[in-house]
C-alpha cells in the first residue's frame, strides 16, 4: 500500500494495482499479470513496480513509461531517499541507479556467502539519516559460520564493522 501526493491510495495485489479514494471508493484498477510484488511511489507520482523478474516504471495513471530493469528474480525492492533501488533475491543484493543501471559503487559482491547453501533472505531493510543501510534477516557473511540477523552497511555497500549486532535478536516468528 502506498499513497500518491493526491492522497489516492495505491494497493498492489498479486496481479493488479488499484487506485482508491480516501473514502474507500475504487477509482480504477489495472491488471499486470501475476507476480506484482513490490510498489514504490517516486516524485511526480510515478510508480515503480516489481512484476516478476523486472522492475517497471509507470506514470500515475498506471501506463508504462519504461522497463528499467530485468534480470534475476527480485524478491525484495526497497527505494532509498535518493531514488536508488536496492534489490535482492536468494543469491544477490545489488543497488540500481534511478535509471535502472547497476550502481557500480555499491560493493556487496564480496560480503555475502551464498555458496554454502545459505540464501539471502531480508525481512526488512532500513535507512539511517547518514545513509547507512540496516539489513535484518537470515544470511551468512563470508568468513562467518553462523547466520547473521542484523548488520549495518556503509553507503558504498561495505560492512560497517563499528556496528555490533545485538545477540538477543532471533528470527523466530518472522
Amino acid at each position: 500500500i502506498k499513497l500518491l501526493s493526491t492522497a489516492t491510495i495505491l494497493v498492489a495485489t498479486n496481479d493488479s494495482l488499484y487506485w482508491i479514494k480516501q473514502s474507500g471508493e475504487k477509482l480504477m484498477s489495472k491488471k499486470y499479470g501475476s507476480g506484482v510484488r513490490n510498489i514504490n511511489v517516486l516524485s511526480g507520482d510515478n510508480i515503480l513496480l516489481n512484476i516478476g523478474n523486472s522492475i517497471q516504471l509507470f506514470n500515475k495513471n498506471g501506463d508504462i513509461i519504461e522497463e528499467i530493469y530485468t534480470g534475476f528474480g527480485v524478491a525484495k525492492m526497497t527505494l532509498q531517499v535518493d531514488n536508488k533501488i536496492l534489490i535482492n533475491n536468494s543469491s544477490q543484493f545489488v543497488r540500481l541507479n534511478s535509471d535502472g543501471t547497476t550502481d557500480t559503487t555499491f560493493k556487496t559482491d564480496e560480503l555475502f556467502d551464498t555458496k554454502s547453501g545459505t540464501e539471502l533472505s531480508f525481512y526488512s531493510i532500513g535507512f539511517q539519516s547518514d545513509g547507512k543501510i540496516l539489513l535484518c534477516g537470515s544470511f551468512r557473511l563470508k568468513g562467518n559460520f553462523s547466520d547473521s540477523y542484523l548488520i549495518r552497511l556503509n553507503t558504498d555497500g561495505s560492512l560497517d564493522k563499528s556496528f555490533t549486532s545485538p545477540m538477543f535478536i532471533s528470527m523466530s516468528g518472522f
